[in-house]
């Protein structure tokens, strides 16, 4: 059975491995953020958690490619919410299209 100080000790030694991890995600996606913005692309959000980040853009130039995450209607419109991965973060951006089936009388 484990004492209250080596719980304690556990859970320092966990919290410092975390702020190690942590550190080095926002170093990851420091880099990814100036890559993105030398090809051009505005960064609109910025998500980190100890083991990934995401990083929200305005839709990019055809050089940056990606998949279907989520689709959705909203309004009048579809939106595609695109994704991928550059430089070990994930990237999304929002394609919005007017739909002529969804349009509203006017």
């Amino acid at each position: 059975m484990k004492t209250l100080e080596q719980v304690k000790e556990n859970i320092k030694l966990r919290l410092r491995d975390h702020s190690i991890e942590l550190k080095a995600t926002v170093e990851k996606a420091a880099k990814c953020i100036v890559y993105l913005m030398d090809h051009g692309c505005a960064i609109e959000q910025v998500t980190v958690r100890y083991d990934y980040a995401v990083i929200d853009i305005a839709e990019p130039s055809e050089w940056l490619k990606g998949s279907i995450h989520v689709r959705r209607v909203n309004g009048g419109y579809r939106e595609l919410v695109m994704v991928t991965t550059v430089r070990g973060c994930q990237v999304q951006w929002l394609v919005r299209e007017p739909h002529p089936l969804l349009q509203r009388e006017g």
